[in-house]
Order: C-alpha cells, then structure tokens, then sequence
C-alpha cells in the first residue's frame, strides 16, 4: 500500500538523496553563498575603531597609546577567548586577569552578597532536587525520539490530548471583573495607578474572587505576593481586606527585580483632612515588605513573618516555571490558608519545574499513553497557539509584533513562545490533518488547561488544601484568563461555597 504523500512531515522528513529534476533546476537558480557584509567606510584618524552597527558610525572617543580602540573598547585588542563579560551580569566586558578587581567594585555582585547575608535566603531551595528528574523518568519511560519522528505520530498524541481533556472537570467562568463593588474605585479616586484598564480589570476580578470564595476573610492577617512586580495586586488585596474588616494587614512582596511606580510609596500616602469618603481605603494599615530575591531561592519558613499568622498567597501572570516555583515555595510557608495563581506563559514553562508530572504520568497511563519530557515539550509549545489567528504562518508570535499589535497592552506579551528548529511541528500543521475536527486554537487551549488542571491537584495533594479553578476575566480581556486557587477546609466552608453560588443564581 502505498503512503499518501499529504501524510508526510515537511519539517520532520529528510530530502530524498536523489533530488527531482525540478527540485535541480530550482536549486541551480538559488545562491548557495550568503552575501557579503556591507564594506564600512575608513576609520577617521585618531578615532576608536569599534563601529557602532545602530548608529551606523565609528565611537568617537580618541585611541589609546599603541591601540586602534578607546578605553571603553581596548578589549576588543584582545581575542575573544581573553576577554569575559560579567559572570554576576552586570554586562560589563573584561580580560579574565581582571576578573577579581571587577567583582570588588561591581555593583550586583555587592548586591547578590547582602541578599546570601539575609536569613531567608538559600540557593535553589524551591527547585526540585536534581536526583528527581531523573528517578522519575527512569521509572517511567517517555516517547523517545524514533516515536514523535513523523506528523501523524504527532495527529495521534494531538486526539489523545483531546481525549484526556474531555476527562477534566469543567472549568466555570468566575469573572467578576464588572460586578459591583469594585474593589478598584476607591484606590483610583485616591489617584493610585493600578494600570491599564485591563489589568484593573483582571485585579478587580481576582479580588472579588478571593472574597466571594472566602480564600480571604476577617481571619486572615497577611498577604504574599509572588513576583509582585510594582505590586499592585497585592495592594487592591490587602487595601480590600483591611477596609472591609477594619483591621491592619501584613502585605509581603518577593520579586527578584525592580521597577518604577511601585506600590510600597502609595502606601506611606497619609490622608489628608477632608479626604475621607465612603469605602475609602486607609493605606496606613498596610505594612509593607519588600523581598527583593529570586523566588527559588527564598525559603517562605523564614520570611520575616509574625508568628502564627495566617497567611494567604497571591500570583497574577507569574510567567511560566515561575508559578510552578511558587506552588513549591508554598511548602513551606507556615499558617498557609489559601493560595491564588492567575497563570500564563505556558510555553515556557519547565519539565523539571513542572509540580504536576506525577498527575499527567498516572493520567496518560490511563488512557494508553505515555508522559516524559518529550512530550511535555509538544504540550508546551502547542500553547501558543491558542492567542494564534487564523491569519498566522506559524503558531508562535514575534516578540515585536506582540507589542505593535497590543498597542502596549499585555495581551499577547503573556504567551510568547520563540521559534526553535526543534523538529516539532506547529499545532496549525497537525490540525490540517483530516482526522482532526478541531483547530489549533482549541488545541492550544487544550494543553494550557492540562498544564493548569496538574496545578489544581498539586494544590489538593501537595499543599493539603480545597482546590478550585476557573476563567477571572474574558479572553478579550486576557487570553490568559485561567486562575488556580486553594483555600484551607474548615468546618462551615462548603456551605459558604453553595450560599455563594445561591447568590450569584439569584
């Protein structure tokens, strides 16, 4: 029987040793040698020779002594093997004797040895230990790469995935992004800049979701923001929380960068007289920290916390194996209570990060397949597409374009995916098959849903709390719309959850 020549693999399969004569004929009239650099004009007498490809002209600094470069470019006088940048990152350039004398007065590297001093810092503590990648694989074998190696394999895994999705429970629209009172109104009368108004959107959401769930309530005293960023969220949180139960909030953020606007200056905002108003919020009652470390290296059992205090955690667009690293710092935040993790950036997420490996494996098993870092990595890509039009070539985005096409809005920045020669096949290609009767934005949604439901039972089983999920906004709000939440069971908390969804039926 022979194949049929629409099933083969553009990308996968290897050309044919003897070419076609049209397939010759072609080639003969395509250059084979890349074009030459454009010649750069003389160097002007007693200039820095290091031409600047942006500004399109030599450095204008004077060259040094027996040099054909200026001090801030002698070392290019050197070969490339002699000269180093920063190992801490700073992005300065030197000749590796000089490696001791750069690191004494290097600004980051003072830095990074303040943060090591700190009592919560310990390298690498939320990453998973290497021995665990490997054990797990060793007893579970994955596709190897002779089984992904043409399309239909990938058609196979691609009903398979929409098979193991329809077992999911069903995720339910939590938006409340438009319902009143909107926990925003009294921070932008206060003339507080939360952001667009897509991101108030999605606090005001998230918020009302925290309290509609009971995740947050009188008895919670402090709040943790993950990779806070300027912070935001976690104030409208605890804004919320300390104005509704008249009470002080504790409001932790732990971010490993800086940024401009940030929310701890808005809180030292005293009112002034006159200023009160209903459903004014009292930023005085806030006490912030700000953690200024990487997520996977901070242990939460030694946060600079109260004692027995209890502790809710919050996350919203905590880009890809970075919500993973949060779900595993939660382990050992002591008086946890509840946790919130809006996610996005699936396609760059990590298979050693990855906290619901153990889930996937049992549930592909399940249905006669098999789960490894191979296939993980299919799932992963695949995500991009679920943002991708119709009109798109290719399943993944450029960077720039993302930003041009959301005129400065995070819409598509969330879920960007680069494009590597990596031998898989772009969802658009495996849902041309015949055999496919969906498209490849519900594939995308397929996997992302996937990756988020092995989240949901990491919660349930690793953290030992109630666990939940749902759609905070509309996806022409954010096509990264899905939240994962958890929230300690006590006695009466079910009966809260159905007097809830009584309320919001009527």
């Amino acid at each position: 029987m022979n194949p049929n020549p629409s099933d083969a693999d553009p990308i996968l399969c290897k050309p044919t040793s003897e070419p076609s004569p049209s397939a010759s004929a072609s080639a003969s009239k395509c250059p084979v040698v890349p074009p030459l650099p454009p010649q750069l004009p003389p160097v002007p007498e007693g200039r820095c020779a290091s031409y600047q490809s942006l500004k399109k002209r030599y450095c204008k600094g004077r060259v040094l002594p027996n040099s054909l470069y200026c001090g801030n470019h002698k070392h290019l006088n050197f070969s490339s093997d002699l000269s180093i940048s920063c190992p801490i990152g700073c992005g300065n350039v030197f000749l590796k004797s000089s490696l001791k004398s750069h690191l004494k007065k290097c600004n980051l590297a003072r830095m990074q040895k303040e943060l090591e001093k700190q009592v919560y810092h310990s390298k690498g503590i939320n990453l998973p230990k290497p021995s665990n990648p490997s054990s797990t694989s060793s007893s579970s074998p994955s596709f190897s790469p002779p089984t992904l190696n043409t399309l239909s394999s990938y058609t196979t895994l691609a009903l398979l995935i929409q098979k193991l999705h329809f077992t999911l429970p069903s995720l339910p629209s939590t938006d409340l992004s438009l319902t009143p009172p909107l926990p925003s109104t009294s921070f932008l009368s206060q003339k507080i800049p939360l952001g667009t108004q897509k991101h108030i959107l999605q606090i005001d959401s998230l918020t009302s979701n925290l309290l509609s769930t009971s995740i947050i309530s009188q008895k919670t005293e402090s709040i943790i923001e993950l990779g806070s960023g300027r912070g935001m969220l976690g104030l409208v949180v605890a804004g919320t929380l300390s104005s509704r139960f008249n009470k002080n909030v504790d409001l932790t953020f732990i971010e490993r960068g800086t940024s401009r606007r940030q929310a701890d200056k808005f809180s030292k905002r005293e009112r002034s007289e006159g200023e009160e108003g209903e459903g004014e919020v009292d930023l005085t009652k806030i006490n912030i920290n700000r953690i200024r470390c990487d997520l996977s290296d901070v242990d939460m059992s030694r946060l600079p916390l109260k004692p027995e205090t209890s502790n809710i955690a919050i996350a919203k667009h905590l880009c890809g194996a970075g919500t993973d690293i949060g779900l595993r710092a939660c382990l050992k935040l002591k008086g946890l209570k509840g946790v919130s993790f809006a996610t996005c950036c699936h396609g760059v997420c990590s298979y050693d990060t990855f906290v619901g490996r153990a889930y996937m494996r049992k549930l592909f098993e399940r249905e006669g397949g098999v789960f490894g870092e191979e296939v993980f990595n299919v799932i992963k890509k695949w995500t991009g597409a679920s943002t991708a039009d119709d009109s798109d070539k290719s399943v993944n985005r450029d960077r720039t374009k993302d930003k041009v096409d959301a005129k400065g809005e995070e819409v598509f920045e969330h879920n960007v995916v680069e494009e590597k020669n990596d031998g898989i096949p772009g969802a658009g290609l495996v849902c041309g098959d015949e055999k496919i009767n969906f498209t490849k934005q519900e594939l995308g949604r397929m996997c992302q849903r996937l990756i988020d439901y092995g989240r949901c039972v990491f919660v349930r089983e690793e953290l030992g709390l109630e666990e939940g999920w749902g759609t905070y906004v509309a996806e022409e709000v954010s096509p990264q719309n899905c939240w994962v939440w958890g929230r300690k069971r006590e006695e009466g908390g079910e009966g809260e959850e159905r007097e809830v969804k009584k309320r919001k039926v009527e």
